[in-house]
């Protein structure tokens, strides 16, 4: 024994040696250790069975003492003199006056109970008896953890299951729980007195638990005896009476009868479709609601068809062509059907015919490179620059893209009818002109503008991107 004097006991055995005096530490040693992994309410079980073997074993036992050990609570008895117990009267009854017996407070919170029932459902009480149950097993089963000692009032169980229960708060505070700066604290260190409040809360749950499922039973009993059977009679509601549908053609015939405004008597409880009685039947108004639920159906069908051809899986493939879509449709630029642009037009038709006759592939028109090409031919027109390529290299830099190639042809005429032929046909005759015309370039613009006197002036750009 002198070896385990000299260690702290475990807090179980602790609690044990002060609950059962009478039983030997070394047998309360060697039960912790053989059940570890017990409870202290199963061990307190197993003591009190070694209580009742160690009874039996003593028949001479005098009544008084065998009364008290057979309904032995879980107070810690003390076996002490009768001089000690006069000696401390005074003390012990202080104590009696602070802390109430199991009975007592099983008495007083069966009363706050019942006084909260008049307020709250028995469900929602349970659940905060079950709360306050449950925070003293964990201080039980951690009385060195002073962070079960302390709940925080914003806490929503706290909210929830405490504080929205009228009188739930007050419950609390009588188990031992006091109100302080936001939070609940638990100061009682004594483990056996936390036991037997622990104990007195599980029996306050068992005999509202059978009072609840006494309730539920004559419930059960009193929807039996009015639905027979066990099945409640579902509530008769007032429904209106059913109406006949009407046919094809009793619908055309009340139709016929509203447009004929009121010469055939027409039903005035009449509900279907058409006008109604009363009413003049307009052929030409609009239905708005009618007509905006065709434009959702007709939205949500495109939405879906589009949806449903959408390409889920891309390759490098695919995205390298997408690329080639976005990049062309940046050259092609917006359409344009002006006198001017449409001269433009007519020239690189004439010019794709020429490169047919020589088995090239056709240019394609770029609308930006009409525009930067308009831009010098307004200048040659207003006589800004002179008749010439000046300024080129700036007009290739303004192209929707970074050109890998670029030419460059320019033609005025003035008078002659037919402006788009006659610029092609001299560049054609023109060795420098006609191979810009035979090129491997792609995309083609040609600006056209026309000045106060009458003269055209044409900018024909060529391009690789």
């Amino acid at each position: 024994m002198a070896e385990n004097d000299n260690k702290p006991l475990d807090p179980k055995i602790s609690f044990l040696c002060e609950m059962f005096e009478n039983i030997d530490i070394d047998v309360l040693i060697e039960l912790v250790q053989s059940n570890k992994e017990a409870s202290i309410e199963q061990l307190v079980e197993k003591c009190l069975i070694l209580n009742e073997t160690a009874d039996k074993k003593k028949p001479d036992l005098e009544p008084q003492q065998t009364e008290f050990v057979s309904e032995v609570t879980l107070v810690p008895i003390f076996t002490q003199d009768e001089s000690e117990v006069e000696l401390d009267s005074s003390s012990e009854q202080e104590k009696n006056m602070q802390i109430d017996p199991p009975d007592t407070l099983f008495e007083i919170l069966f009363e706050h109970v019942q006084d909260m029932k008049s307020k709250r459902s028995l469900k929602t009480i349970l659940a905060c008896v079950n709360t306050c149950k449950k925070c003293l097993t964990n201080i039980l089963k951690n009385p060195a953890n002073d962070k079960f000692r302390m709940i925080k009032r914003d806490h929503p169980m706290v909210q929830s299951k405490i504080l929205s229960v009228p009188g739930g708060l007050e419950f609390f505070e009588m188990v031992g729980w006091t109100d302080s700066d936001g939070l609940l604290l638990f100061s009682n260190g004594d483990v056996a007195e936390i036991f037997n409040i622990s104990q007195s809360l599980e029996n306050l749950v068992e005999t509202f638990t059978v009072e609840k499922e006494q309730e539920q039973a004559k419930l059960l009993v009193e929807a039996k005896a009015v639905g027979g059977k066990g099945k409640r009679k579902a509530p008769v509601l007032a429904t209106s009476p059913s109406k006949k549908k009407l046919t094809a053609e009793e619908v055309r015939e009340r139709r016929l009868a509203a447009l004929s405004e009121g010469t055939t008597k027409v039903d005035s409880n009449y509900q279907g479709r058409g006008p109604r009685a009363g009413r003049k039947y307009k052929p030409g108004k609009k239905n708005f609601k009618q007509d905006l639920k065709h434009l959702r159906k007709s939205k949500a069908r495109k939405w879906s068809n589009q949806r449903g051809r959408r390409k889920r899986v891309f390759t490098m493939n695919d995205i390298a062509e997408l690329t080639t879509q976005d990049k062309d449709y940046a050259s092609k630029g917006l359409e344009r059907n002006d006198f001017l642009n449409n001269i433009g037009k007519e020239a690189l038709r004439l010019t794709n015919e020429f490169r047919a006759e020589q088995g090239l592939q056709p240019l394609l028109w770029s609308q930006p490179m009409a525009d930067v090409g308009l831009v010098h031919s307004r200048d040659m027109g207003d006589g800004r620059v002179p008749f010439s390529h000046q300024g080129f290299h700036e007009r290739v830099k303004q192209f929707p893209h970074r050109s890998v190639s670029a030419a460059e042809n320019v033609a005025m005429s003035h008078g002659l009818s037919s402006v788009a032929k006659t610029a092609v046909d001299g560049w054609i005759d023109s060795p420098g002109h006609r191979k810009n015309l035979l090129s491997k370039h792609r995309w083609c613009g040609i600006g056209v503008y026309r000045n106060a006197s009458g003269a055209y002036y044409l900018t024909q750009l060529f391009a690789v991107f």
